[in-house]
């Protein structure tokens, strides 16, 4: 049985994978900064 490596090719999965998880990481990073920044304001103002 032969395998289609176009689909199953590990080390693409992986940078997608990784791919995912950085634009994640900085969207709950950007989330977390303007929670902080508006919080912020709302206490000064």
């Amino acid at each position: 049985m032969k395998v289609n490596n176009r689909h199953s090719d590990p080390s693409k999965l992986q940078e997608s994978a990784r791919a995912a998880v950085k634009s994640e990481r900085r969207m709950r990073i950007a989330e977390a900064f303007y929670n902080s920044t508006s919080r912020l304001f709302r206490t000064t103002g």
